[in-house]
């Protein structure tokens, strides 16, 4: 049997504990190391990522297909909305190149195809373009009240607005005016459109709907002044309208001749002063600044009208048209049109609505004496009748 002394008991007990701390030692290096090598792979791979995230481009195409009608004469650049980024999205100042076979005149289903190069690596992107012949126009006829029109998908449209006729018998009121313009919409914007009624051939004490004057109810010989046709953008508001066709003012029976005498025709710049009766000249045209001068002054969207007076009444528009100018049994003159730019911003009155973002393109006012598209196709001098509002999406964009 092996016998220890006290001794040997205790270099016993150092060798054990240089033997576990030599142990711990080599555990902790062993980790030491196992963590670095961890370390380093994980900052390998960090760094090949980020390698890779330097290389990475695409093309981002803010949206993949546009509808076009065949007959718009202004497509805009292929490259409208189409960005080259890198991983995180932060736009990129490489050339992109584009191939198409496109034809606007033809229609049928295209595609772009976009190509990038960055470095070795090279991307695409494809955009399909749908020409049609022509894309369905929205129609509104005379109601008697506001119309919402809802944009479902951001594009340019074609906005194009008659101004109703004026009362009178034998077609003597004064004839609308037409006004167009090409506009950049968003979708979910909501416009409202207003078509202009007829103004009545005898006398009423309710205005004709889009501002035609009112005239006395008891003075069969006097006829109302139309209504303008106008479009309003994001709320139902005078200071909103981006288009105005203005109405023809109201005729007047001439008490001597007995002759019906036309009113002023609606629309343009400067809209037409009422016909000279017997009585003297008729009321004054609205302008682009202020109301038709007459017995009653127009005013801001409202033709001049006084239920107490025996004279045609003024027709509706951006400024109304005036009523008589003088005396009893006089005409009344139309409204003028107006059409929302960067050049006739200035003319809107304090508070207009609208934003820059709504000026219109293409645009002109044209009087209800000259010629001008009928909406039933062809052409005329003048919009009889109740007023006409029609909305042609020219490039739709998804």
């Amino acid at each position: 049997m092996l016998k220890l002394n006290n001794k040997g008991f205790a270099i016993s007990g150092i060798l054990y504990a240089t033997l576990i701390l030599f142990l711990i030692l080599m555990l902790g290096t062993l980790s030491i190391l196992a963590s670095g090598k961890f370390l380093l792979d994980k900052t390998k791979n960090n760094l090949v990522s980020k390698l890779n995230y330097e290389d990475y481009i695409e093309i981002f195409l803010d949206y993949t297909e546009i509808k076009v009608g065949k007959d718009y004469s202004n497509m805009p650049s292929l490259l409208e909305g189409v960005t080259l980024t890198d991983y995180y999205g932060n736009k990129l100042a490489g050339e992109i190149d584009y191939d198409t076979n496109l034809n606007i005149a033809v229609p049928g289903t295209y595609q772009v195809t976009y190509t990038a190069t960055s470095g070795n690596k090279t991307v695409e992107a494809i955009r399909t373009i749908i020409v049609e012949n022509p894309i369905t126009p929205h129609n509104f006829s005379y109601t008697g009240s506001v119309q919402p029109f809802n944009v479902t998908k951001s594009g340019t449209y074609k906005l194009e607005v008659w101004g109703a006729q004026g009362g009178g018998a034998s077609s003597t009121g004064g004839k609308g005016g037409y006004s167009v313009g090409e506009i950049n919409l968003s979708i979910n914007d909501i416009l409202y459109v207003y078509v202009g009624q007829q103004g009545a051939s005898s006398g009423t004490s309710i205005a004709a709907f889009g501002g035609g004057g009112v005239v006395g109810t008891s003075y069969p010989n006097a006829a109302q002044g139309g209504g303008a046709s106008d479009i309003r953008i994001g709320v139902d508001n005078l200071y909103s309208r981006v288009i105005v066709a203005g109405g023809g003012g109201g005729a007047h029976r001439d008490t001597s001749t007995l002759n019906w005498v036309a009113g002023g025709y609606g629309g343009g710049i400067t809209a037409g002063t009422g016909s000279t009766t017997t009585s003297g000249a008729g009321g004054a045209g609205g302008t682009q600044t202020a109301g038709g001068v007459g017995r009653s002054t127009g005013s801001w969207g409202q033709g001049g009208g006084v239920s107490g007076y025996d004279d045609g009444s003024g027709g509706g528009g951006w400024y109304g048209g005036g009523m008589g100018s003088s005396s009893a049994g006089q005409t009344g003159g139309g409204g003028s049109g107006y059409v929302y730019t960067s050049s006739t911003v200035s003319q809107y009155p304090n508070g207009c609505l609208l934003t820059g973002n709504y000026y219109l393109s293409a645009a002109s006012t044209i009087a209800g004496n000259a010629e001008m598209p009928n909406p039933s196709g062809g052409t005329m001098i003048g919009k009889t009748g109740h007023g006409y509002v029609r909305i042609t999406p020219l490039i739709l964009k998804y």
